[in-house]
């Protein structure tokens, strides 16, 4: 590791610092925090190598863990300053991932009216930011949940879709319009 790279990467975000987070987290969120990092180390879930978006391999590691704890090497590239995981899921880890142990592991709410209205607060604040968008303009929202923050975006007449793994969510999303 480089003088620079000594000088990155915080205590904090060492693979090997025992002080984590772990006394917010609540029984059912170590339960699923163990099973994805139990999926990473038996090999359930293949992680991939990725390039920045720039397309340097070359970056500095900033986290060797991310705030779950579970061992995700954030990367600085070096080129262009874009922070990113790697290596990370594949694609079908991905998905399982977002379908299966996320809204439990960010311990999202299970009543799925609260949480679309949650989701309008942020959209309000979003929507307070993007001035230039005019009626007819589209807005697209990946991990969309509920779809709360698409519904604010709608109602100012913007045309909006999202995506999402988790299908009941979608679903709720599309019934309330």
């Amino acid at each position: 590791m480089t003088n620079l790279q000594t000088r990155l990467l915080s205590q904090r975000f060492r693979k090997d610092y025992s002080k984590t987070a772990q006394s917010n987290w609540d029984d059912n969120q170590r339960i699923v925090i163990n099973n994805v990092n139990n999926k990473i180390q038996n090999r359930t879930y293949l992680l991939t190598d990725y390039t920045c978006v720039c397309g340097a391999d070359e970056g500095y590691i900033v986290s060797e863990i991310e705030r779950y704890g579970l061992y995700l090497r954030s990367i600085l590239c070096s080129k262009c300053a874009t922070i990113r995981i790697s290596p990370f899921l594949d694609e079908t880890s991905i998905s399982d991932f977002y379908t299966n142990h996320y809204q439990e592991m960010y311990r999202r709410s299970s009543d799925t009216a609260f949480y679309f209205e949650k989701q309008k607060q942020y959209g309000r604040k979003f929507a307070s930011l993007a001035n230039e968008l005019n009626k007819g303009d589209w807005v697209f929202e990946l991990g969309c949940g509920a779809g709360g923050a698409l519904q604010v975006f709608k109602e100012k007449g913007c045309n909006v879709a999202g995506h999402d793994f988790d299908k009941r969510l979608l679903e709720f999303g599309a019934s309330n319009g």
